[in-house]
């Protein structure tokens, strides 16, 4: 009989109560941790209220004190029923035996508590190693806990903003005098909050016990897939809501729902309901706010509307019109009529105040939308200036307002002149920013229970409708001794103040072409700027105030011939800048050379240095207020980079192509070669294959040597159509770059001459307000596909023009699905290398890019209407260039193609269920079935390579994974495989990986497998020995072998890997990066 196991013992529960706080950091200083939530007085107060007398809402974290402006990081309060316990323990282990001996350890009787500052994880193997000879006692109970589990990895900072420094220094000290003295004025240089600069982030930095969450939209779950893989579903089972979101400054307004909506048909029949309903409200009122569409509409489900909304209406995320439903085709910007319809936002707190001597705040219930139609109140969308807004409602909109004295304001309102789709719409600043600001007191005088009285607002109506530095003393009223009339000309003198507006003119009518560098150097706003930049080289006081500032970013750095010439490109780009009149800024963003770390380690930092040319240049353009850029980048990851940082800083914007190399050439062999004959030859050289037919008696290492010394033989990117060449085309066909830039060698003296034509352009894209995301539409991108497409373009195309289109945030978004349609078309039509005889050189003796784009034209397969950085059409760009000789042999007629389709297939199936992408010119047939062989990265296959274990003859399907974004980290390319197996004569191989290739790799390959292995993506569970077939013409990825049964089996079995590094610059990568089939970005938060 076993014996009963010995029963707990009781231990009585003292009745004090504790409460938690779970901080996220370890905690090495408790000073400073208590400082972090507040400090020792207000953290006591906070915890020792009863939750119901909180004067705030939860405990907030702040990680740098030291800042009185950061916004704190909430708690989230949660009930718990712990009991808190006292532990003493030995001052020791209890374990000790002679250092470096054999013996059996032996145990101290010294027992005493150990000193304060015990790591846990040294407490948790004190008490593991001391079974029965440490102390339990209950000390109390805990019944709620403050925790912190959703950090940031930075934190955005104000303390090296020069306001926060003066506040932080006048104000907050409480010095009498200095807060006499303080003046705004001199601090702001006239910068209007609202579109000041955002202070850069600043690294948390701290030791944190578990990895940063980055947590999924709540309403989404991710479950196993029937195929294997996995898939998101909304937690309730509605239809996703996908909707046109617009930017105040968009051209166009969208007339149908996005082309991934679900069918209407998927609505339940109250949506379908409110759907009927809705479109016949739009149509008497076509800009109508949520709240005024649900008391307007007789439904008792207001939850419903936002999944009928998409249907009928689209949202400006910003502007005159932000938070309101506008019918599709209607565009409120065109029409002054439509200033009734402008919304005002406010961020009101949602709080009533009790009655009690210390006015303490608390926070409602939830808001009446939720509440029965017949218990509601219609009218909440109203504002009569004597009613307490709605507990919900935080935007108003013109017409909605019925307080007699705002309609009396609104009704001697001018109307304006030009739209301003930033700000004040149809209405003039010196009235918008008067109605805001009456309306906004009036609102915080409702909400906490008082009564507004006119006469306070009636001195208000003296201030000027439109303000400006020339009248700005108008906005000082006589009697501004009023500390509440002083409140609200303040206020409304800050709201009007604005930046120089696009558009604005010098005094002799020429337009004013430093429009942001202004803001420093513009009167004595900025003293202390002007003098930097008098001392880095403004000439004179007349430049200073007149000269636009041009910043000229090149990817320059030695060691890598893409990028080695760089910098003397921008000089010549500066000279050209100074000759017409403006100020050039040379300034250098770093990157890698892909040919270099090709096959090792330092491929895995390839990929993320697109994001950090993006946010170099983004920087440097926005903390130096520049005019315009020009950028020169030379190698793959630059020019995405360049574009990705103009959509993002939006300033007029021209990138130069650093330009390709010439071919190389290898005496013995009497034939050219070029970088990728180094790894090609490179797999030929392991399976002793490579040799001299022109001389037998040359050995494998003289012939490898002699290609390595010359393959390369100057400055300029690879010469093939590979990533930096497919790029540099795409960009050229959108607009972006002066024609001819993408074919123009490196050496070229054309290049030079480009260098004189980006200073002249750049100055009429400044004049003409041509910015980026002019240049960034939909047309645009379809160019780019088609010059991918036709020309044989690399696979990382379609993950660099993902990411550009998503930061330009491209409307609809650009997808997988974008480019086999395009590809679907558009027949290949190059004899370029990789799978071709010719380099980029070759096309550029024949009339380079400008002239296969006029063949594209003249076919109708390009959109020659695109604007583009020469203020010109494409199709004018190219008028003046001549059509492609009709002998030479590189591009072949659209009559008689390579491949009647475009080269990329995009490839679904139980592998890859989110999408993969594959490089197929039809040389290697259209379809493909053989044995998995698998490998663990890259470096496993790159070990069995040169151990020569790859097998011939049956057909073997090589898939290499947890090389992807996040696995990788970093998605490193992989042509040194690639080029092995092609070398090696391996033809019964094809690759598939969660990884990139290269665009010099050619043969059967398959890339960008989503979702990843490090994920969880189906990929993980392929195992040696499944057979997986490739099948372009019915784009399927498939383990034919292996049933839906057998995945779910093997996922169960299936284990994340610990992640590669945990710190440093991949460390961080990997925690950002998105998806590969969204464009492996690092700052969208929203996939």
């Amino acid at each position: 009989m076993v014996p009963a196991p010995p029963a707990a013992p009781w231990r009585p529960v003292p009745p004090e109560t504790v409460v938690h706080v779970e901080h996220p950091g370890i905690v090495k200083d408790i000073d400073r941790a208590v400082a972090s939530l507040g400090g020792e007085i207000k953290l006591g107060q906070y915890l020792h209220d009863e939750p119901h007398e909180r004067t705030q809402r939860n405990l907030k974290l702040n990680l740098h004190p030291q800042d009185h402006f950061r916004v704190g990081i909430d708690a989230s309060v949660t009930g718990v029923s712990n009991l808190v316990l006292k532990v003493t323990l030995p001052k020791r282990t209890g374990r000790r035996r002679p250092r470096n001996s054999g013996q059996q350890f032996v145990h101290d009787d010294d027992a005493r508590t150990p000193q304060p500052g015990l790591r846990t994880q040294d407490l948790q193997r004190a008490m593991r190693d001391n079974v029965g000879r440490y102390d339990v006692q209950v000390v109390g109970q805990s019944s709620e806990s403050h925790r912190f589990r959703r950090l940031p990895d930075f934190q955005f900072s104000t303390m090296d903003r020069a306001m926060a420094k003066r506040l932080a220094n006048d104000v907050v000290s409480y010095d009498y005098d200095k807060i006499k003295h303080f003046s705004v004025d001199e601090v702001t240089g006239g910068l209007r909050p609202n579109t000041d600069l955002m202070p850069p982030p600043r690294f948390s930095l701290l030791d944190v016990p578990f990895n940063y969450l980055y947590m999924d939209n709540p309403a989404v779950k991710q479950v196993d897939a029937p195929d294997g893989g996995l898939t998101r579903h909304l937690k309730k089972n509605k239809s996703i809501s996908r909707m046109h979101m617009l930017r105040a400054d968009d051209d166009t307004v969208p007339t149908a729902p996005l082309p991934d909506c679900q069918p209407e048909e998927s609505l339940s029949p109250n949506a379908k309901k409110m759907l009927h309903d809705l479109r016949a409200l739009l149509l008497v009122r076509p800009v109508v706010t949520r709240r005024a569409a649900l008391n307007l509409m007789t439904h008792d489900y207001a939850y419903e509307l936002r999944y009928a909304v998409q249907y009928c209406s689209y949202m400006f995320k910003s502007g005159p019109f932000k938070d309101a439903y506008c019918r599709f085709g209607v565009d409120p910007r065109k029409d002054p009529e439509m200033r009734k319809h402008q919304t005002l936002v406010f961020q009101l707190k949602k709080r009533t105040r009790f009655h009690d001597p210390k006015e303490k705040w608390s926070y409602t219930a939830k808001g009446q939308a939720a509440k029965p139609r017949s218990e509601r109140n219609l009218k909440s969308h109203e504002f009569d200036g004597v009613t307490p807004p709605a507990v919900e409602g935080k935007t108003w909109q013109i017409g909605d307002i019925t307080d007699p004295l705002l309609v009396r304001l609104l009704s001697q309102a001018p109307v304006r002149a030009e739209f301003d789709p930033f700000q004040e719409g149809w209405f003039t600043n010196g009235t918008w920013a008067t109605l805001r600001a009456i309306l906004k007191d009036k609102l915080d005088m409702l909400q906490a229970g008082l009564v507004p009285d006119d006469a306070d607002y009636e001195p208000l109506f003296a201030m000027p409708d439109t303000i400006s530095d020339a009248n700005l003393q108008d906005c000082f009223l006589a009697d501004e001794g009023a500390a509440k009339l002083k409140s609200l000309t303040t206020a409304i003198r800050s709201i009007a103040r604005v930046e120089t507006p696009q558009g604005s003119k010098n005094a002799d009518g020429s337009p004013m072409l430093n429009r942001w560098s202004s803001i420093l150097t513009k009167d004595h706003d900025f003293p202390g700027a002007q003098a930097m930049l008098y001392a880095a080289g403004v000439p004179d006081k007349r430049a200073m105030k007149n000269d636009p500032q041009v910043g000229i970013a090149s990817v320059w750095w030695e060691g890598n011939p893409c990028n080695m010439h760089l910098h003397d490109l921008g000089k010549e780009v500066k000279k050209a800048v100074e000759k017409e009149a403006m100020i050039g800024w040379q300034f250098n963003t770093v990157g890698v050379s892909d040919a270099i770390t090709m096959g090792n380690e330092g491929m895995r930092f390839s990929l993320q240095t697109r994001e950090l040319i993006a946010d170099s240049i983004e920087s440097v353009t926005c903390a130096q207020h520049h005019d315009a850029c020009i950028a020169i980048p030379g190698c793959d990851k630059n020019m995405p980079g360049c574009i990705m940082a103009f959509a993002r800083h939006n300033r007029p914007s021209i990138m130069i192509y650093g330009g390709s190399i010439m071919p190389g050439h290898s005496t013995s062999l009497g034939k050219p070669i070029n970088v990728t004959s180094c790894f090609e030859s490179h797999g030929a050289y392991i399976y002793d294959t490579l040799s001299n037919p022109n001389n037998p008696d040359q050995t494998k290492d003289q012939i490898l040597t002699e290609i390595e010394e010359h393959a390369c033989p100057g400055p300029g990117a690879c010469g093939g159509m590979f990533t930096a060449n497919t790029m540099a085309t795409a960009i050229e066909a959108m607009g972006l770059s002066l024609p001819g830039s993408s074919s123009t060698p490196a050496t070229s003296p054309a290049k030079m001459r480009e260098c004189a034509r980006a200073a002249q352009a750049i100055k009429v894209c400044m004049a003409q307000a041509i910015t980026p995301r002019r240049l960034l539409t939909r047309a645009a991108f379809e160019n780019a596909m088609v010059m991918m497409m036709a020309l044989g373009g690399s696979t990382n195309g379609v993950l660099h023009l993902l990411a550009m289109a998503n930061t330009a945030e491209l409307q609809p978004p650009l997808t997988l699905d974008d480019f086999q349609r395009v590809s679907n078309k558009i027949p290949f039509i190059a004899d370029l290398a990789p799978s071709g005889r010719h380099l980029m050189a070759d096309l550029h003796a024949v009339g380079g890019n400008p002239a296969v784009m006029k063949l594209l034209l003249a076919a109708g397969l390009l959109d020659g209407s695109i604007l583009t950085v020469t203020g010109k059409s494409l199709a004018d760009n190219l008028a003046a260039f001549p059509p492609l000789p009709p002998d030479q042999a590189i591009i072949r007629p659209l009559a008689n193609p390579i491949k009647p389709s475009g080269h990329i297939e995009v490839l679904r199936g139980n592998i890859a269920p989110a999408g993969a992408v594959a490089k197929i010119t039809g040389k290697e047939g259209m379809a493909f079935t053989g044995r998995a062989l698998v490998f663990d990265k890259e470096a496993a296959l790159d070990a069995a390579l040169n151990a020569g274990a790859i097998p011939r003859g049956e057909n073997i399907v090589i898939v290499v994974r947890y090389e992807g974004p996040k696995g990788g980290p970093g998605m490193p390319e992989q042509l040194k495989a690639s080029a092995a197996l092609m070398g090696a004569k391996l033809t019964n191989v094809a690759l598939i990986t969660d990884g990139r290739y290269s665009g010099a790799s050619h043969g059967f390959i398959v890339g960008h497998v989503c979702p990843e292995a490090a994920v969880g993506g189906p990929i993980a569970l392929v195992r040696d020995g499944d057979t997986i077939t490739i099948d372009a013409a019915a784009h399927t990825l498939d383990a034919v072998n292996v049933s839906e049964e057998d995945m779910r089996a093997r996922r169960k079995e299936w284990k994340a890997p610990r992640p590669v590094v945990t710190r440093g610059v991949l460390a961080k990568y990997a925690r950002l990066v998105g998806d590969a089939s969204t464009g492996a970005l690092t700052d969208r938060f929203d996939f």
